[in-house]
């Protein structure tokens, strides 16, 4: 497949990603922000989504990719984005508390790089392991955190109270 049916296929895999986001993680409002009325009803648009309207956004994305691509490259630039969206939902989860609109951009921005990443890739050259070897780093403080917190209410042991900055 030639770069534009890529790029199209990156954007609304993409994009698609910001469904199940919104439908599946809390939206982090801000009430003190100046600008909170302005954002903050994009909170509320959760109650609007609905499980429907999500299965529709990724299937549209599905059958664009399937459409425009051959099924080998779309299924890795699919692949990338679910993958990509769990992720970004449980980094969001963890360390957000959910997901806000700046957060949804972001994660968009990285997918679609990642797509392009996936697209490009000589995968039949690949050595996953170097990657497996990353994943398994870059986890490490997010699996110590939750050994952590779990053997900490097991012993009973009081973890200190948060500060106000």
């Amino acid at each position: 497949a030639g770069a534009g049916p890529c790029l199209v296929v990156a954007q609304c895999v993409a994009r698609a990603s910001a469904a199940p986001l919104i439908y599946c993680y809390a939206y982090v409002v801000d009430d003190e922000d100046a600008k909170g009325e302005y954002y903050n009803w994009f909170g509320e648009s959760r109650r609007l989504l609905g499980l429907r309207r999500v299965l529709v956004a990724l299937a549209t994305a599905a059958a664009v990719a399937h459409a425009l691509l051959p099924a080998a490259a779309a299924n890795r630039a699919l692949l990338v984005a679910a993958g990509g969206t769990a992720v970004a939902g449980e980094y969001g989860r963890s360390v957000l508390g959910g997901v806000m609109g700046d957060f949804l951009g972001a994660t968009i921005c990285v997918l679609e790089l990642a797509i392009y990443l996936a697209l490009g890739a000589d995968t039949t050259r690949a050595d996953p392991r170097p990657l497996l070897r990353l994943a398994l780093v870059v986890a490490l403080p997010q699996l110590y955190g939750g050994w952590r917190r779990w053997y900490e209410r097991r012993q009973g042991i009081a973890a200190p109270p948060p500060q106000d900055c």
